[in-house]
């Protein structure tokens, strides 16, 4: 969370500082695309990869405007610093149930807490209280339908927080196994972006493995056996680069980051060429809109359940 020289306005990073300082040399350069073209310039870690009141609630007092911020993601990456910092040292110590939670976590929250994630969750609580208010009132002529300002957005902080710590996902990459690929001699650096969790194939194969670049020359890894530790370091070290740089970029939005500008034409080449994974699918849309309209007809108040993130165990 950065301050922005303003009482009323903070910088809330979807790509935390701790994390982007592993490519901070005192700074880190920024790829960002605008309009189509990309922009470099180089930003200390708190100057960049974060959205002004991101998830700022308005209509409500202080204190609850940034609860979402203090209360959930702060907590979570205080807890994600550390155990990035022992992953980056090779502290080889089994970690403890709370460590490893602490870890899953963050990785899991890279994948939704971007700024296009929370766009698409206040939207979606804001169609379900929409619906919710076209099925009451046919159903009590003359009965107005109020809905409170905030409700739409603090059901949506709610259900990021939901997501991020959701009973399936979560317990399927905590008890994987982890390992770190190192790859110092490799002609390039690793790149990082706003998209950086690589994972090709949905947890529920055999194969699945997931792979975030956490340091210009190391990747964390988790997969469902080791074969990442026994067979990686076998191969070629630029090709590790190339595949995984190729990747995070592609997925890119906004932002890739990297330690120069010596990959600039490849960002450019592939920034934002894979699909976007979609945060809620239409599937789940139709289905929580039927919920809001039968809970609207009920006369009962717009409640939609979460929506767990399917797409990334199938």
């Amino acid at each position: 969370m950065s301050n922005l020289g303003g009482p009323d306005r903070v910088g809330h990073h979807f790509s935390p500082v701790f994390y982007l300082s592993g490519w901070a040399s005192p700074t880190v350069t920024v790829m960002r695309k605008v309009n189509g073209n990309v922009v470099v310039n180089n930003r200390y870690p708190g100057g960049t990869g974060f959205v002004p009141d991101g998830y700022r609630i308005d209509h409500v007092p202080e204190d609850v405007s940034q609860r979402l911020e203090t209360a959930f993601m702060s907590p979570l990456d205080d807890g994600a610093a550390k155990e990035l910092q022992a992953i980056l040292s090779g502290d080889s110590a089994p970690r403890s149930a709370a460590q490893r939670s602490s870890w899953t976590r963050f990785v899991i929250s890279l994948l939704f807490r971007h700024s296009e994630g929370v766009r698409v969750l206040k939207d979606h609580m804001q169609e379900m209280y929409a619906e919710a208010a076209k099925a009451i009132e046919p159903a009590h002529p003359g009965m107005k339908f109020i809905i409170h300002p905030a409700a739409p957005a603090i059901d949506a902080s709610n259900m990021l927080a939901d997501i991020i710590d959701n009973d399936r996902v979560g317990p399927t990459i905590f008890g994987m196994k982890w390992c770190v690929v190192n790859v110092p001699d490799a002609k390039h650096r690793l790149l990082t972006s706003d998209r950086p969790v690589v994972m090709p194939i949905g947890l529920d194969d055999a194969q699945a493995y997931i792979a975030l670049p956490i340091s210009p020359t190391k990747v964390f890894v988790a997969a469902y056996d080791d074969r990442f530790k026994r067979g990686l370091p076998d191969v070629n070290q630029n090709t590790i680069v190339k595949v995984m740089n190729r990747a995070v970029v592609a997925q890119g939005r906004e932002y890739v980051w990297g330690t120069d500008n010596s990959q600039l034409e490849f960002v450019k080449k592939h920034f934002g060429t894979a699909p976007e994974r979609p945060l809620i699918t239409e599937a789940q849309r139709q289905e929580a809109i039927a919920a809001a309209r039968g809970l609207g007809e009920s006369n009962s108040a717009p409640v939609t359940p979460p929506a767990s993130p399917t797409s990334l165990l199938s």
